[in-house]
């Protein structure tokens, strides 16, 4: 209905428009109104998502066209997310020339639009809930059949239509499957989270890979978030991201949509946590990065 009444608002505004900029003696203003519904008819049409059935189920929104501010929200960690559900999923933005896109700073989504997404409008996302001490269901989200949605992003003024390669990640069939994500071409900033280790990793399912850096130029990049001399560490952690930030990821050495399998710890009763994994076949993925021209 919002886009109707939208639709029907610009063709009434076209008209006024016409009407008042036309010379005495026309008697209409169609070529405004025209120039308008043309305007209208050549705009992407709005995609129906379906709606959830349950609260197990949801699906990947349209992101195409949208202004990236206005995706979602920028959550406690720094990181963008949307609510799907109970579940807040990581929005990734990526740009076709490796620039770090802030999810914190406003100011710079403001000034890009989404051009693409890895994960297509309707795409199926699965989820499964911890259980409570009595055997119900809690509201938190154990498990994700879909980590993260990637989102190419252009300058607003940009109408080249130039994006990056998109691949579509697979949804995990359960818990002890997941898949090894597509790196190449973000920003190692945009890659993952360094942990308190101080290590860049990546969550994967109910687990994390950890993600293995090598500067084509052999350069060091400080992940420390703690100086350990008194420093603020969120302004170390700041740091940290900056370093990240000066590099765009050129190659890994575990192919994207590579399987990985995983098996849960059990307690005595032979009831497997919901949390503690016991093995897992894929642990880390190395990444090649190169250095910016602009960060040079």
């Amino acid at each position: 209905m919002k886009r109707m009444l939208s639709c029907v608002g610009i063709v009434a505004l076209a008209c006024l428009l016409g009407a008042c900029s036309a010379p005495s003696g026309s008697t209409s203003g169609d070529g405004g109104a025209n120039a308008a519904a043309e305007a209208v008819q050549a705009a992407e049409p709005a995609i129906a998502i379906n709606p959830s059935p349950d609260k197990y189920t949801w699906y990947v929104k349209s992101y195409v066209g949208m202004n990236a501010s206005q995706v979602g929200y920028t959550a406690l960690d720094g990181s963008r997310r949307e609510y799907y559900g109970d579940n807040a999923m990581r929005i990734v933005f990526v740009s076709p020339d490796g620039t770090y896109i802030n999810p914190q700073d406003e100011d710079l989504l403001k000034q890009y639009r989404v051009v693409g997404q890895n994960l297509a409008p309707n795409t199926e996302i699965k989820y499964t809930f911890t259980m409570l001490s009595d055997g119900t269901e809690s509201s938190l989200v154990k498990w994700s059949s879909i980590d993260e949605i990637v989102l190419s992003v252009s300058k607003i003024e940009d109408t080249s239509g130039t994006t990056i390669d998109m691949t579509e990640i697979s949804a995990a069939p359960d818990q002890y499957h997941y898949y090894i994500k597509d790196y190449t071409g973000r920003n190692l900033a945009a890659c993952g989270y360094i942990s308190l280790g101080g290590e860049l990793r990546d969550y994967v399912g109910i687990s994390n890979v950890k993600l293995d850096i090598t500067a084509d130029d052999g350069s060091y990049i400080d992940l420390s978030t703690d100086t350990g001399d008194g420093q603020d560490s969120d302004q170390a952690y700041q740091q940290a991201i900056a370093n990240l930030s000066q590099y765009v990821v050129v190659g890994q050495n575990v192919a994207p949509n590579t399987e990985g399998t995983l098996t849960m710890m059990k307690d005595a009763d032979g009831n497997e946590y919901d949390n503690l994994v016991d093995t897992q076949s894929i642990e880390s993925v190395g990444l090649t990065v190169h250095k910016l021209d602009s960060a040079s």
